[in-house]
């Protein structure tokens, strides 16, 4: 059968316009460097010597884990980052809470380098567009950089693991479940030696012997998975200031069959202050894998 010229001129308009329709997803690309705004000097190389004179690194490779960012607890930072860096993680996807709830998505993230007194993080791009396209996470630079509980683990991911890559997710406590369990599946899917953290301190305002109490019951939560029970504990923070984004590193390490853990550290800044009686933050160190 011969088609007229007619019939492919109607096709090509209709091509032109489903292709004129389709959103272009281009991929993102480093445009700047985020200034060094977090760094406790005396703070960072204490932890460091201590990590050093500390225990072996795990016999079972780290999948994920559980940080302060609280800098008082550098130690504890330090610990966890020279355990893993005997297994040279290619990417660290790097998880947060938005303290001050600004920006337009309930993820955020950054596509800029982040300056480091030994040198530049440079963002993983392709996962981050990826998670983009996806409309998981928004870009938003300025908010990044102001956002200690990322910004403030850079100069430890440089020094430990100098040639990974970062993905910096950025968390609203509101984040819903249901976009909870669909990035967690998205992240378990990516492939190499990815590393997934989340940067997280726990009990607030509370003295240290009730600071204890309060870990105790979030640490049960996390043991049994009980991800109702984690965020019910977002009207405060007198258990952990980022429940969403404990949930997202633990319905990520179930989707990765890596639910094993370990407690490297637990301690509150009474303990470390010799403050027991002042309004503490607490903290843990846990390894999963």
């Amino acid at each position: 059968m011969i088609f007229g010229s007619r019939y492919f001129l109607l096709v090509g308009a209709v091509l032109l316009l489903v292709f004129l329709r389709t959103p272009v997803k281009t991929p993102l690309k480093i445009s700047g460097t985020q200034p060094l705004v977090f760094f406790e000097k005396d703070y960072f190389f204490t932890g460091i010597l201590n990590a050093k004179q500390g225990k072996n690194p795990l016999n079972n490779r780290i999948a994920g884990g559980i940080i302060p960012h609280h800098l008082l607890a550098s130690n504890i930072i330090a610990d966890f980052f020279s355990r893993l860096a005997v297994q040279k993680p290619t990417t660290v996807i790097l998880i947060g809470p938005n303290h001050y709830e600004k920006g337009d998505d309930d993820v955020l993230s950054s596509d800029f380098r982040w300056q480091t007194p030994f040198g530049v993080v440079s963002p993983d791009i392709k996962i981050i567009t990826e998670l983009k396209n996806k409309s998981f996470l928004q870009i938003d630079n300025a908010i990044a950089e102001k956002e200690h509980s990322v910004a403030g683990i850079m100069p430890f991911i440089k020094y430990y693991v100098p040639d990974a890559v970062v993905v910096p997710l950025i968390i609203k406590s509101g984040l819903s479940l249901e976009k909870i369990n669909l990035l967690a599946t998205s992240i378990a899917q990516f492939k190499g030696n990815v590393v997934v953290i989340a940067s997280v301190d726990f009990s607030h305002y509370l003295n240290s012997a009730e600071a204890q109490t309060n870990d105790a019951e979030s640490l049960l939560a996390l043991r049994q998975y009980d991800f109702e029970r984690l965020l019910s504990f977002r009207t405060n923070n007198e258990h952990l200031d980022s429940p969403a984004s404990i949930v997202l590193l633990l319905k990520t390490m179930q989707q990765k069959g890596t639910t094993q853990s370990e407690i490297l550290q637990h301690t509150n800044s009474g303990i470390i202050q010799n403050k027991p009686f002042q309004q503490t933050t607490s903290y843990f160190g846990i390894a999963y894998y």
